[in-house]
């Protein structure tokens, strides 16, 4: 998965998450063939939690720690619109990459 694009006052952005770096592995999970329902299972978690990217940049591998918050509405308005049943996994994984 490409990162498409990073808000630019979340905590991704803050981690060093940029535009174009490759997501690996999601708390030491390869994420290569995983379904994006259980990608969205893995990132929801509780608010103030962590979760660990292992991603990689212009070839080289980095890992972020992020700090779980809770999504804006317009995250969640935005899962909605782009049809998501699980709103909340959708928006998380959304306010990390975009």
């Amino acid at each position: 998965m490409v990162v498409m694009a990073v808000s630019p006052y979340s905590f991704a952005k803050q981690a060093g998450v940029r535009e174009g770096d490759v997501l690996r592995a999601l708390d030491g999970h390869d994420v290569a063939h995983m379904p994006l329902p259980l990608l969205f299972q893995k990132l929801v978690g509780a608010v103030d939690s962590s979760v660990v990217l292992n991603l990689e940049a212009a070839g080289r591998a980095k890992m972020v720690t992020l700090r779980r918050a809770k999504p804006p509405a317009r995250l969640l308005r935005r899962a909605a619109e782009r049809g998501f049943s699980n709103l909340g996994a959708a928006a998380k994984l959304l306010s990390l990459i975009h």
